[in-house]
């Protein structure tokens, strides 16, 4: 804890003598001198460098993927898709989760499901008691209660925020977030939906320029869901994205949720998955190995 507070306050310390930095750069006639502006980003990368990327990128909860781009970057957007079945909703709720379990406020969007629904995902996830008996209905032994009520201990300490229903467009989510940055320093943003939340294909365009201004504005990490197409190809790629060239101008990464053998009629591992990245600022194209736990509503680390 007391390196926490150190690392904090070096991170506090030089973000403010970045920020006074700032302040002074653009009083040129409106513009910068190249030695200002790379002044200014070897500043940021020796704050940043020095709590380990702490700050500017939220943890999604996967080692491989955090250690290789450090998480999501705030101000922002993602892309997160997957072929119908294969968990791009799963994988955004794991990502609010491990954010709020790591003590990044986040919010949970998702016009699909109830707020009991996903509550339920995530006890399951948490406490590793299987879905079926959260919805079944039937009591749970001593050991299931035991290590639901050390869920739901937990889950009282982790800053997440959860709004539900069908009633919600962006502009919802966007007054939601303005509030929630105010008084809970809100962080993420995820929006499980992004085709339930407008009217046509024709406007997801507009949707996605709405929900990159509100990443910059908020300086938050946002990421939406999108449901990719199955196409002719078997691996998805961008190409299964039904507007692929308007989320590849406004996502600073694009993810892909694949099960390589999911609905397979040659008998393999439904489970194995791969968290594919098709997209990024400054990495090549690459696959994280992953585990599906469909019984706890969950990926895991391979």
């Amino acid at each position: 804890m007391q390196l926490n507070k150190e690392n904090t306050r070096i991170e506090t310390k030089g973000l403010v003598m970045v920020a006074m930095k700032q302040e002074k750069i653009g009083t040129r006639n409106g513009a910068s001198t190249v030695h200002d502006v790379m002044s200014l980003a070897m500043d940021l990368t020796d704050v940043r460098s020095s709590v380990r990327g702490r700050g500017r990128y939220v943890p999604t909860g996967y080692v491989g993927y955090d250690q290789r781009v450090k998480g999501l970057a705030l101000g922002k957007l993602s892309i997160i898709g997957s072929r119908a079945g294969e968990g791009y909703d799963v994988l955004s709720l794991d990502i609010a989760r491990h954010a709020a379990a790591a003590d990044v406020p986040s919010c949970f969007f998702c016009p699909d499901k109830s707020a009991i629904e996903i509550g339920r995902r995530i006890m399951s996830a948490e406490a590793g008691v299987p879905m079926e008996t959260l919805f079944s209905g039937n009591d749970l032994d001593e050991g299931e209660s035991v290590l639901c009520d050390a869920a739901y201990s937990l889950c009282e300490r982790m800053p997440l925020y959860i709004k539900a229903g069908r009633s919600m467009d962006a502009d919802c989510i966007a007054e939601t977030c303005r509030g929630l940055k105010q008084t809970s320093g809100l962080k993420l943003v995820v929006v499980d939906g992004l085709p339930s939340i407008v009217d046509h294909v024709d406007d997801e365009p507009r949707v996605l320029e709405q929900f990159s201004k509100l990443a910059r504005d908020r300086d938050v990490a946002v990421v939406l869901t999108d449901l990719a197409t199955r196409g002719p190809l078997r691996k998805p790629g961008l190409g299964n994205l039904i507007n692929g060239e308007a989320e590849c101008r406004y996502a600073d990464a694009i993810l892909f949720v694949y099960r390589p053998e999911f609905k397979c009629a040659c008998g393999g591992d439904a489970n194995k998955a791969e968290l594919m990245v098709l997209k990024h600022p400054w990495i090549q194209p690459c696959t994280f190995e992953l585990r599906f736990q469909p019984e706890y509503s969950r990926f895991t680390n391979h």
